[in-house]
């Protein structure tokens, strides 16, 4: 995965974002019956099948519905390609098989009363799509099968996805929701200079108060990592120490950004010594972030414990600060960093 991906992924890993996602862009009765505090990331790679494996960048939740108490799964597929993908519901397809194999190899069902069925959850398969061109392809993988020949029809797949094109939104309309989601599409699809910095205030005004700490967090190393070099790709974003700012971190990246943005001599040609993008730096901020969301969520962790953090590979940073969310406790956290070290 890009920055880009790995960074807006981080954002979907927030309950927060699901909840704004779900009521603010998918128009069903079904989203006016789902407690969201049940809402659980859902961790799978899909070893069924070695050869046809869950892409790294994609998301699966499980919420209750407030009714029934079942649950509700939901396959967040990230599409961060420029261009529409005409497979897209064949892969769609394909994954949703993935997951409901998972789901039936792990009893994770109910059995019919009369007929002694498994009984599997439903699945939301939801396409979030952030490229430039508009999508104009298949929703449903019916329309990709020529007309069946008679006594054939009742055997073609029908699976349909939900598409949200973050461009086909009207910035005015998105302007009047009071919702992360909508501030996140607005800054995604490139307004004026004064646009931006209005979207970003009133983010910082959201995520003020300290039990949004880890999702302010997301946000500005979006910022900083994606929307940032989009604007001003010549300009140094504002040095920000994540562990230090605490809960106002995200207001001093908007107060700060448009002055490095523009002050003379703010190119990375210009500055000598200049180490942005190397992978030892952006591990180096990464491990930060989880020791700080530790120290918010739980305790300071010990010394030996961050000794144990610092030892961690990229990518067990990342599965690390995912799984901090489901994590009850210190203890329950570093049980399982430790697993992770054992695997590597």
């Amino acid at each position: 995965m890009t920055s880009h991906d790995k960074s807006y992924k981080k954002l979907f890993t927030h309950p927060e974002m699901i909840k704004d996602l779900l009521e603010g862009f998918v128009d069903a009765p079904f989203v006016k019956e789902l407690d969201f505090s049940t809402a659980e990331k859902y961790n799978s790679e899909f070893t069924t099948d070695k050869k046809l494996t869950r892409r790294a960048s994609d998301i699966i939740w499980k919420i209750r519905n407030k009714k029934n108490d079942q649950w509700l799964y939901i396959y967040i597929l990230l599409e961060f390609q420029s261009k529409p993908d005409p497979s897209m519901a064949l892969r769609m397809m394909s994954y949703m098989s993935l997951l409901y194999l998972e789901l039936y190899e792990t009893k994770q069902f109910v059995k019919d009363a009369e007929t002694g069925y498994p009984k599997l959850p439903p699945i939301l398969p939801l396409v979030l799509y952030n490229g430039k061109v508009r999508w104009h392809k298949a929703l449903d993988v019916n329309d990709l099968i020529v007309e069946s020949p008679l006594g054939l029809e009742p055997y073609r797949p029908h699976l349909r996805y939900c598409l949200i094109d973050e461009g086909a939104y009207d910035d005015g309309v998105l302007a009047e929701l009071k919702n992360l989601v909508a501030a996140l599409f607005r800054l995604e699809n490139g307004q004026g200079e004064e646009d931006i910095r209005a979207v970003l205030h009133t983010l910082a005004q959201w995520l003020a108060s300290p039990e949004q700490l880890a999702l302010q967090l997301s946000f500005t190393r979006w910022i900083d990592e994606v929307l940032f070099p989009s604007c001003y790709p010549d300009a140094i974003p504002p040095n920000i120490n994540y562990e230090q700012e605490g809960s106002d971190m995200l207001n001093k990246m908007v107060e700060n950004w448009y002055d490095g943005a523009t002050a003379e001599g703010f190119t990375r040609g210009k500055v000598e010594g200049f180490t942005r993008g190397k992978v030892e730096g952006k591990l180096l901020g990464e491990v930060n972030s989880l020791i700080l969301l530790l120290k918010v969520k739980f305790s300071n962790p010990s010394q030996e414990q961050e000794d144990i953090i610092f030892s961690l590979k990229e990518e067990q940073v990342e599965q690390a600060t995912a799984y901090i969310f489901q994590a009850s406790s210190l203890d329950d956290m570093f049980a399982y960093i430790e697993s992770l070290v054992l695997k590597s």
